[in-house]
């Protein structure tokens, strides 16, 4: 989705950022960025009203160990924004303190589909010298703890090839950076309230069902999860993408069929007998390049045929049903438990990418396996937008209402 551009200059950046706390070794102050600067760059690109609360926001860049897709130990990372009363208004200092008092909610978020290493939010932070959007509503509006993991592949992980829709490695990469996240807390001596949510957007809506089974299985609480616009169920998207004549965007179901060919062989090297069962060469063999994590999705759009006869095999196209491709892409789906937790799915009913019939039939999925706390949230509606949003347009009106409906249960539990 698109980023909140808020430009600061080197300098300022360099003043303000520093090498991070070297009692700690897996962490590092990547940005520190003052509420007044904050809130006058937003003001200016016409994201926030005058009196809109503004804090300022440390992010810390921190390492962690997790488990890959074949179960051995990867260092990855994310980062971890902090809220700060650096540059805030007078009037605002009481409410901060009672966040300091009291302890900080703490929103986990998981990011939507990259595929260029830059865009990883530890990475972006750093590179660009500017938050990107869901730092700034979590920390710098709202008041909460951004967590946000780098995912394996991505940020110190780079090298690895990243488990794309792969729920098991997904889940663990997140539900292993929180705790690493909540002990880097504690040891800063910043407390939370126990308030946790979980929240993400398209793929990162997919990653945060899958984490939410994970943290349920460790007895993790979550007060509430705001999936939002996911593919939750792979099988039909699949199906309904090799009977189309043309895709828009193909780098995303051949990012699929990269990764799943991947987590297939046991010889990460020898992939390719299991990718060219599902992809036409040459496209097959460019497959390693293209996701280098150098490239971003419209460089590699441009580099693959739209055409679905001629990205993917007539095998697969004719020979789907039973295929180890279907198997997998079954088993990772994330709508096989019952949640305990509130969860609201977020969807916009125009979405042009992951239909907002996934989400229907993810809420009936739930229901059949009796779950009681689940509910579908049609946007447009409730909003009272007047016109149907796509993929890209429905994000940012997407993580708005997460962060309304994080505040209000922050009221509603803890009176601030």
């Amino acid at each position: 989705m698109k980023k909140f551009i808020v430009f600061f200059t080197f300098l300022m950046l360099f003043v303000l950022s520093g090498c991070g706390d070297s009692s700690e070794k897996n962490a590092k102050l990547i940005a520190n960025y003052p509420a007044n600067l904050l809130k006058e760059e937003l003001l200016k690109e016409g994201k926030i009203t005058p009196n809109q609360t503004v804090y300022g926001i440390k992010v810390y860049e921190l390492t962690y160990t997790t488990i890959d897709e074949e179960g051995k130990k990867v260092k990855a990372s994310g980062v971890v924004v902090i809220p700060s009363d650096l540059g805030i208004e007078d009037s605002l200092q009481k409410s901060f303190n009672k966040m300091i008092n009291d302890g900080f909610g703490v929103v986990i978020d998981c990011h939507g589909t990259i595929f260029s290493n830059d865009e990883a939010p530890s990475v972006a932070i750093k590179k660009a010298m500017k938050p990107v959007n869901e730092e700034v509503i979590f920390s710098g509006l709202d008041g909460f703890v951004t967590l946000e993991p780098d995912y394996i592949g991505y940020g110190i992980s780079k090298g690895h090839y990243h488990p794309y829709l792969l729920k098991k490695s997904s889940a663990k990469a997140v539900v292993d950076f929180t705790k690493a996240a909540l002990s880097f807390l504690k040891h800063k001596g910043i407390k939370t309230n126990g308030l946790n949510y979980l929240t993400g957007y398209s793929q990162g809506g997919y990653v945060a069902l899958a984490a939410l089974k994970e943290f349920e299985k460790e007895n993790f609480f979550i007060k509430m999860a705001t999936p939002m616009a996911g593919p939750y169920l792979l099988d039909p998207i699949a199906k309904g993408v090799l009977s189309l004549s043309q895709i828009n965007r193909p780098s995303f179901i051949a990012a699929v069929a990269y990764a799943y060919s991947k987590a297939k062989s046991k010889d990460k090297q020898n992939y390719l007998q299991f990718v060219k069962e599902l992809i036409n060469e040459p496209y097959a063999s460019n497959l390693d390049q293209l996701y280098d994590k150098n490239h971003t999705s419209k460089q590699i759009d441009d580099k693959l045929p739209k055409e679905v006869d001629k990205l993917f095999t007539q095998n697969i196209i004719h020979n789907y049903e039973g295929s180890w491709f279907q198997l997998m892409l079954k088993e990772n789906s994330v709508v096989d438990f019952a949640p305990q937790t509130k969860v609201k799915l977020v969807h916009c009913k125009g979405d042009d990418v992951v239909p907002y019939q996934i989400s229907q039939a993810a809420l009936n999925a739930f229901y059949s396996l009796g779950a009681k706390s689940v509910e579908l949230i049609p946007l447009e509606e409730t909003l009272n937008i007047p016109k149907k949003l796509t993929h890209v347009e429905c994000a940012p009106y997407a993580y708005w209402y997460a962060g309304e409906l994080f505040i209000k249960d922050r009221i509603f539990t803890k009176g601030f």
